[in-house]
């Protein structure tokens, strides 16, 4: 297959190596200024590998790399796929690449409510595959890291292959090129009507983590999380109205004692420091989780939902992020 990634951040490198690990002939669409760079190669970390070579250094090349999309030849790519966020999502690009798509497969990854729709305005409805991102992977070395060369780690927790759906003919080649190159994926009925509900529970506790001070000891101790909790019952119920799909089961699974478990194991199960990952990861996209959050507290207004805890939690993050004005001088 020939494939086209629109981005090559963390999440782009990840999908564009078990691409080429599968037999794939991987093009990267990037910015101008990002082109020398990834003419040169990346460095990525397999985190999922043995710690004792977990750290060592894994050369990713022999990939295209375009910076324009009057570079695109209509039907040249059998798939392109979205690794920007939803907040990029919606930039002049996107109608430049619908206009040179031809008939290939469009791949999104994007967790926004609304993404969907906005992408299906402009291609045509069955040339879409959704798909879901289960791959932890950052910018290393963290804060307190030390590898060498910088470069991409990511891990896939256990039991998280990436889901995918869509039409038979456009979706079974793709994983058959992923399974190849080892990474985990598998075909579901629908990403689409699922997808919101795992955002809708992460959004919520990263707005209480910053809020916070990116502290997990502070998020327990403040009450963050019991506010954050509410808010996760308050962005599911508008998920479920907009996706019109009953809420899953699992919203058990978020009760304030659970995730503040899940938090205290994080340290025993996850090769890296989780919580400065959080920081440096969500710090770099809080526009998109803050574009989250407008978005369930407009809905849930228009749908008639409660929204006083998304929005108390909102404001507490406001507060918490204000600039801090000076005392006057005595």
């Amino acid at each position: 297959m020939n494939i086209l990634l629109v981005g090559a951040g963390a999440v782009g490198q990840v999908y564009g190596l078990y691409l080429q690990r599968g037999g794939a002939n991987v093009t990267f669409w990037v910015k101008e200024k990002y082109v020398a760079e990834a003419r040169s190669g990346y460095t990525v970390y397999p985190l999922n590998r043995k710690k004792a070579t977990r750290w060592e250094p894994v050369r990713f090349d022999g990939f295209g790399v375009i910076s324009s999309a009057d570079e695109i030849e209509p039907g040249a790519y059998d798939a392109v796929i979205l690794c920007v966020s939803s907040t990029q999502l919606r930039a002049p690009w996107l109608d430049e690449l619908a206009g040179r798509l031809g008939s290939s497969t469009l791949v999104m990854l994007q967790p926004g409510l609304d993404d969907r729709s906005y992408v299906s305005e402009r291609i045509d409805e069955g040339q879409i595959v959704g798909g879901v991102i289960t791959v932890v992977s950052y910018q290393t070395p963290l804060p307190g890291e030390s590898t060498d060369p910088p470069g991409v780690a990511f891990w896939y927790p256990p039991l998280a292959a990436a889901p995918f759906s869509g039409p038979a003919e456009r979706v079974e080649p793709l994983l058959e090129t992923f399974r190849r190159g080892h990474m985990p994926v598998k075909r579901i009925d629908d990403v689409t009507a699922m997808a919101g509900f795992p955002n809708a529970i992460l959004t919520p506790h990263l707005v209480a983590l910053e809020a916070a001070g990116w502290t997990f000891a502070e998020l327990r101790r403040s009450g963050a999380l019991k506010l954050a909790s509410r808010a996760v019952t308050e962005a599911m119920k508008i998920v479920a109205r907009q996706k019109g799909v009953s809420r899953p089961v699992a919203r058990v699974a978020v009760r304030p004692s659970t995730m503040s478990t899940l938090l205290r194991l994080a340290k025993w199960v996850i090769p890296f420091d989780f919580e400065v990952y959080l920081e440096y990861h969500f710090t770099k996209v809080g526009d998109q989780t803050r574009f989250f959050m407008s978005r369930y507290i407009e809905l849930g207004r228009e749908y008639g939902i409660g929204v006083a805890s998304l929005v108390e939690l909102q404001n507490s993050l406001d507060a918490a992020t204000a600039p801090k004005e000076l005392a006057p001088a005595s």
